[in-house]
């Protein structure tokens, strides 16, 4: 578990040092078609049947990786009655991975709602969830915009005990390393999950090289807050304006 942690934090790291464009904005006031696809270059977006207008993000470092606006009115979604994980209606978003690489989904998390990660198959316009994502494993892939991860865990609301929940709210980003063909829901079950947009980075699910090469240049190396570091520094540096991963 401790790799999945550190993947998904220099992963982030590595999106503040070379931020790149989202694949996919939600729009100010945008109102998806229920229960329609949207294709980019690298993923299909499968919308639910009940999914509100984007309202504009004053999120400051959301806005700074050029989102807009979060979707976060709509249906709260339900789940299957028999399997309990895919997601049959109301406000929520299902991605297929037309490319192996990193999907980097943008959202806006309430505090104490039960969050699902599904992992399933997506068939034209019909999702099926096959394995949920346990608390420990949502807590590696869910970061604020700051990289911390939360605590998933059971906690009251003022009403009942929510399983599978934040005590804290997080505006942030889900990352999934995913494989040409995967298909993952992402959403809340009695709320909605706000939802900005996604990144896609294509090939190696870090996007960070090795660091051999430019130890051999014996070039000077930077930590990602701008400070030298020697050569047994580990983990991610810059070398020349580029980000390496030193082991």
């Amino acid at each position: 578990m401790k790799k999945i942690f550190t993947f998904a934090a220099a992963l982030f790291a590595a999106m503040a040092v070379n931020a790149q464009t989202p694949e996919y904005v939600v729009k100010i006031d945008q109102a998806p078609t229920a229960n329609s696809l949207e294709e980019s270059d690298n993923v299909t977006l499968l919308w639910g049947d009940n999914c509100g207008k984007g309202k504009e993000t004053k999120d400051a470092a959301i806005v700074a990786l050029g989102y807009e606006a979060f979707i976060a009115d709509g249906g709260n979604p339900t789940v299957d009655e028999t399997d309990n994980i895919t997601p049959t209606s109301g406000s929520y978003q299902v991605f297929k991975a037309k490319n192996a690489g990193t999907l980097i989904v943008c959202i806006s998390l309430n505090a104490n709602k039960e969050m699902f990660i599904v992992k399933g198959t997506l068939d034209g316009d019909l999702f099926t969830g096959k394995t949920r994502m346990s608390d420990t494993e949502m807590a590696a892939v869910v970061t604020n915009t700051e990289g911390a991860h939360p605590t998933f865990q059971t906690n009251n609301d003022g009403n009942k005990d929510v399983e599978h929940s934040s005590a804290d709210k997080y505006v942030g980003f889900v990352t999934l390393p995913v494989a040409a063909g995967d298909a993952y829901a992402i959403f809340c079950k009695g709320s909605k999950l706000g939802f900005a947009g996604y990144q896609f980075v294509a090939g190696d699910p870090t996007g960070i090289a090795n660091v051999a090469a430019a130890k051999a240049e014996n070039a000077r190396m930077f930590n990602l807050a701008g400070q030298e570091v020697s050569k047994n520094f580990k983990g991610i540096v810059v070398v020349n304006g580029k980000k390496f991963m030193n082991k």
